[in-house]
């Protein structure tokens, strides 16, 4: 952490400006660059110049999209609530 701290790559950068010297300012400093270093490390991100990557293409955008349908329509065919959906619940007692 020391090292990205003196020479911090330019996307560090450009998200959390440079390094502060001490105090509360350097640990948030810290903090941030931990939690880039580890979403670049979980997501395969090796460019230089911008923390989180490039853009997906509007292909891959796409692709995603048609897969939440299809895991919505598997959902209603087995008669389970989709993902990210909530169960109906019935408080009307007879």
């Amino acid at each position: 952490m020391i090292e990205l701290e003196r020479e911090p790559p330019a996307y560090l950068v450009r998200e959390l400006g440079t390094a502060p010297e001490a105090g509360t300012g350097q640990a948030a400093w810290r903090d941030g660059a931990r939690l880039i270093e580890r979403y670049r490390a979980q997501h395969n991100v090796h460019d230089p110049t911008t923390a989180f990557g490039s853009r997906p293409s509007d292909q891959i955008v796409e692709q995603v999209q048609a897969l939440r349908v299809q895991i919505r329509r598997s959902a209603v065919t087995l008669d389970r609530p989709a993902l990210g959906e909530r169960p109906a619940i019935d408080l009307e007692t007879p």
